[in-house]
């Protein structure tokens, strides 16, 4: 009887190794490039600022404005733009922040409700009596001013 076994072609074993890693490379690679994609999609895309347009409906006043000093919940703005409302003085209290909510440099959009002739609070969220006190600025970039901008021209009161 002859033995198989023994004439096996080293040169085959070889062969189908290099093969099998090149496919296993190939697909590292795509997963990898695949991952990056991923990363990349996420970093351009998540958590877009949503505007709650009954604040904005329920505002006496909507600004961008650069916080110039904190102190307990009271925060003093520099308006630098009034998108809703009017305003003739350079700055603006506004009361209603959580502590370290905002720092002083930033610039926001806030919209703000009358409190006296001088003082402005923060938009409530809900009227509701029950309801917990949530008060929303927002971040002061070019995606949330336009967003902001055709919400007022237009009137839309729908998210």
């Amino acid at each position: 009887m002859e033995d198989f076994t023994a004439d096996k072609n080293p040169r085959e074993e070889t062969g189908r190794k290099s093969s099998q890693s090149g496919s296993l490379r190939v697909t590292i690679s795509l997963f990898v490039l695949y991952a990056f994609f991923l990363v990349g999609l996420t970093l351009t895309t998540a958590n877009p600022v949503l505007i709650n347009p009954r604040q904005i409906e329920n505002s006496n006043l909507v600004f961008v404005g650069k916080v110039l000093k904190t102190e307990d919940s009271t925060v003093e703005f520099e308006v630098q733009k009034l998108l809703k409302g009017t305003w003739d003085r350079d700055t603006i209290l506004v009361r209603g922040f959580q502590p370290e909510q905002v720092s002083e440099g930033e610039k926001w959009v806030v919209p703000a409700i009358f409190i006296s002739a001088e003082t402005t609070q923060i938009t409530p969220l809900s009227s509701y009596a029950n309801a917990k006190p949530s008060r929303l600025i927002y971040p002061s970039d070019t995606k949330t001013l336009d967003n902001l901008k055709s919400r007022l021209s237009s009137g839309e009161n729908s998210p």
